[in-house]
């Protein structure tokens, strides 16, 4: 796995996230996050497992750990897809970043994660 250096901000759970780490993460309500669906705007990854109603440590770069929704090789470019793992990323929908190496469904890899990651 790459070097990490992983900023970290502090949302409340507004689900069980308690089975969600190092899966993309959105806002969701006043200082709340949720799990991201399928071409969402994450804010970061889910680093914690927090329960609903409980501090969830979100990572939001510039380097952080995601899982997997299918094989990926090194540098690919990502979205979320509907579980928030990481997928190849398709135009009209929001890029998160680039992966720094590859791996298979369910691995957990170095994403050079970009908050406010291109649209086309």
């Amino acid at each position: 796995m790459a070097t990490r250096h992983t900023d970290r901000i502090s949302l409340t759970a507004a689900a069980d996230l308690s089975t969600k780490q190092n899966l993309f993460a959105i806002i969701s309500g006043d200082n709340g996050c949720n799990l991201c669906g399928a071409g969402g705007d994450a804010v970061g990854v889910i680093l914690n497992k927090p329960v609903s109603g409980a501090a969830a440590e979100i990572g939001v770069g510039p380097r952080v750990s995601i899982t997997l929704a299918a094989t990926l090789a090194a540098g690919a470019e990502v979205m979320s897809d509907a579980a928030g793992k990481a997928v190849a990323w398709v135009t009209a929908n929001r890029s998160l970043g680039y992966l720094l190496e590859g791996g298979v469904a369910n691995d957990v890899v170095s994403l050079d994660f970009e908050v406010a990651g291109r649209k086309a």
